[in-house]
């Protein structure tokens, strides 16, 4: 079975990943399996070019194939702020902030702000590293306006979802992932990596 690399070391996310992929007939391995502690620094300027440049730099560490996303939240009247630094709320060369901190830090920028001017969007570059040294990328959005209080339980790893409101459904991501449903309509993860659907089934017959 091909190993494929989900090259993330947030918890959550690699469990997000595990669960996305659960379909296709590969051995999903993490950094921690492989004993990999290397970061990569995110140089590029959108979401697209951190992916692709961390699918390819785990990749040229390890020999596996390698996916790997860079995501994040974007706030209309906050210029598209927090984006490429949704974990460094403060600044690019400001420590990483808790999720408590950085929830709360979207919050108060936002206080004030109309109703009618809370649209934001959660943004992910997916990449993926084949062994002939290709690199493919997918993106995808979905679209929400932020809460004016957090509502649902807070999971470790991603610090939005209890903020994040659709308007459709009258609940938050954090409430829709306890009624199970967050996968299957709002996943910005899972639609773009069905975009890499036909890379994907390549691996499964690859042999290592």
């Amino acid at each position: 079975m091909t190993k494929l690399l989900i090259a993330t070391k947030n918890p959550a996310k690699f469990k997000n990943f595990v669960r996305l992929l659960a379909g296709y007939n590969l051995d999903i391995v993490s950094l921690s399996d492989l004993g990999v502690v290397a970061d990569v620094t995110e140089t590029g300027t959108t979401f697209e070019e951190n992916a692709k440049l961390k699918a390819q730099a785990y990749f040229d560490l390890t020999g596996l194939p390698t996916l790997v996303d860079d995501s994040g939240l974007a706030i209309d009247a906050l210029g598209g702020w927090p984006g490429l630094y949704s974990r460094r709320v403060w600044g690019p060369q400001e420590r990483e902030a808790t999720d408590e901190e950085a929830r709360a830090e979207v919050l108060k920028r936002m206080e004030g702000v109309p109703d009618d001017k809370r649209a934001a969007h959660f943004m992910v570059a997916v990449a993926l590293a084949m062994p002939n040294g290709e690199v493919h990328t997918a993106q995808f959005r979905a679209d929400g306006v932020i809460a004016r209080a957090p509502r649902g339980q807070l999971e470790p790893g991603y610090p939005y979802r209890t903020i994040f409101y659709h308007p459709q459904f009258g609940k938050t991501s954090a409430e829709l992932e306890v009624e199970g449903n967050h996968d299957n309509y709002l996943n910005h993860r899972k639609n773009a990596i069905m975009k890499l659907d036909n890379y994907l089934k390549q691996l499964e017959g690859h042999a290592q």
